[in-house]
């Protein structure tokens, strides 16, 4: 054994526990987006009922504001399988994509640290598309009025949540992003170490072959 082989053998514990610490994440990110998205929905329905077209609401009856609040129920209740399929998805992970497996040189880590820098944007999609619900419900019943800037985009057979709209993170979500990016920037520098000491591993073994030839 040489002496890099303790090295390397400490450096893959160490990225063998941040990998299972990483996976903890996922679920977390589910019930944090669940928590924020769900009363958004039914929030943004009332709104757009009451504070935005009143009139609309109060022409259609008890039986069709009834049925809205059914409406609700449902999309809210759809929401956990819809989101948890979006985020079994492997490439929407950062840690699941491939890490560095030779030595690179800093420009060439920059791909790696980029799917970190975009995965706040990946969540925000992910919630854009549940913030979508509460617009579908409110053009299925008519009560919407759509225009260049509003915050519904009609999509014809469907509705979004338009991009004109900046998503609001909740703070739980932000600081999850923070503590999963930290961890994803550490495993890369482990993989980075891992692939120096393996080099130097090699070198040594090939210096030694020189010398003793």
């Amino acid at each position: 054994m040489s002496d890099f082989d303790p090295k390397i053998s400490l450096a893959e514990k160490e990225a063998k526990g941040l990998f299972e610490l990483l996976e903890t994440y996922r679920p977390k990110f589910l019930d944090a987006i669940l928590e924020h998205t769900k009363p958004w929905i039914a929030d943004r329905v009332q709104r757009g009922a009451i504070k935005d077209f009143p009139t609309k609401t109060k022409e259609m009856g008890k039986s069709a504001i009834t049925e809205i609040k059914a409406e609700i129920k449902r999309a809210i209740d759809e929401s956990t399988e819809e989101v948890k399929i979006l985020l079994d998805n492997k490439k929407f992970w950062p840690h699941l994509g491939e890490m560095p497996k030779n030595i690179e040189p800093v420009v060439g880590l920059e791909p790696y640290y980029e799917k970190i820098k975009i995965f706040e944007e990946s969540i925000a999609t992910v919630i854009r598309s549940q913030f979508g619900k509460a617009g579908r419900i409110l053009k299925k019943y008519g009560i919407i009025e759509f225009s260049q800037y509003g915050e519904w985009a009609d999509g014809g057979k469907d509705v979004f949540y338009s991009s004109s709209y900046r998503v609001d993170l909740s703070e739980p979500i932000k600081l999850l992003i923070k503590t999963y990016g930290e961890l994803c920037r550490k495993l890369i520098q482990n993989a980075t170490s891992i692939n120096a000491l393996k080099f130097q591993k090699e070198q040594h073994e090939a210096r030694e072959a020189w010398e003793k030839s």
